[in-house]
């Protein structure tokens, strides 16, 4: 891909795949060589049409890419309009909040990899390898 970036005959293509992307993702593209970067500078930030194009899109939630730093594997995951809850691989549960994506809860009491999860308004089961279930309760965290 970097070729079509020298070639120069292929910049409408190029934009049109970088207008998909959020603005990390964007950042993250101009450390990958010289000629990205200059490509997103000059193609994409300075563009006039390209930012009206990303505003709209960003207004709209679209993309909305985010990328959770957990520390460890994911192996389970649920998801509903507020959270996000990860098991992971150490026995830990991270609840997330959506709207922010800060952590909001930590759920410790697994020794072994979570393997399964559920959510509804006032609980989180969570079940582990060695065979345990455990019941939390979702607004203070605490082991019932």
């Amino acid at each position: 891909i970097t070729r079509l970036f020298n070639e120069g005959q292929y910049t409408h293509i190029l934009r049109q795949i970088f207008l998909y992307l959020d603005g990390t993702s964007l950042r993250c593209a101009e450390l990958v060589c010289w000629s990205w970067k200059r490509f997103v500078l000059e193609e994409v930030w300075e563009n006039v049409e390209c930012s009206k194009l990303l505003e709209k899109g960003w207004k709209k939630g679209i993309p909305a890419t985010r990328r959770l730093e957990l520390g460890t594997n994911c192996v389970s995951m649920a998801v509903d309009e507020r959270s996000i809850v990860c098991g992971l691989e150490d026995g830990r549960v991270d609840v997330y909040s959506r709207a922010t994506i800060l952590r909001t809860n930590l759920l410790s009491g697994h020794l072994e990899k979570i393997t399964s999860l559920h959510i509804d308004p006032r609980f989180i089961v969570t079940g582990c390898w060695d065979g345990t279930v455990r019941l939390w309760c979702r607004h203070s965290g605490d082991c019932l």
